[in-house]
């Protein structure tokens, strides 16, 4: 077992002859909220209005990650769930069914030219979707990206991120 500040446990098994790991870890991101509203003079039709100072501490993300590699070390599987009560659709007025899985994904990386990547991630078409929340400088993305962004689906994609080893050119075809 090792522990990587930021990046998790990683336990690793060397008395097994095939190669085995596994690394967890967890993540949070709360945002706090102020709404200010100032004092209103009052009108003939409407009294006065005190200021008004609303404060609001939300967990926006509680996520639980998996990955690791088994059998070989080519063999690579991951999964994330969200737990936060955002992330499962909870809300004060209703509970929408949302899954906690996020990410659940095979990946084979025998051949440098061909990864073969299959399961539930995010759709790899939008660079600001594809950023993880822990390298976002603010604690949303921008709500065009909500909009627009195909996010997580399931599927099946080949990709390369060194097509004949120049470092030059990548691809991905799913």
């Amino acid at each position: 077992a090792t522990w990587f500040p930021g990046a998790g446990l990683l336990l690793r098994s060397q008395h097994l002859k095939r190669q085995v790991s596994l690394r967890f870890g967890t993540l949070s991101q709360l945002a706090f909220t102020t709404v200010h509203r100032p004092a209103v003079a009052a009108t003939e039709t409407m009294p006065a209005v005190d200021r008004d100072v609303r404060l609001s501490l939300q967990l926006r993300r509680a996520r639980l990650w998996l990955e690791g590699t088994a059998w070989s070390p080519h063999v690579h599987f991951a999964l994330q769930l969200g737990v936060a009560p955002r992330e499962l659709g909870l809300t004060d007025a209703a509970i929408s069914r949302r899954s906690p899985v996020l990410d659940a994904m095979v990946w084979f990386d025998r051949l440098r030219d061909a990864t073969v990547v299959v399961g539930q991630y995010k759709v790899p078409y939008s660079h600001q979707r594809l950023a993880r929340v822990t390298d976002l400088q603010f604690v949303d993305r921008t709500s065009a990206n909500d909009e627009f962004s195909l996010d997580r689906d399931l599927g099946l994609d080949v990709r390369s991120h060194d097509i004949a080893g120049l470092g030059r050119l990548r691809y991905y075809a799913g």
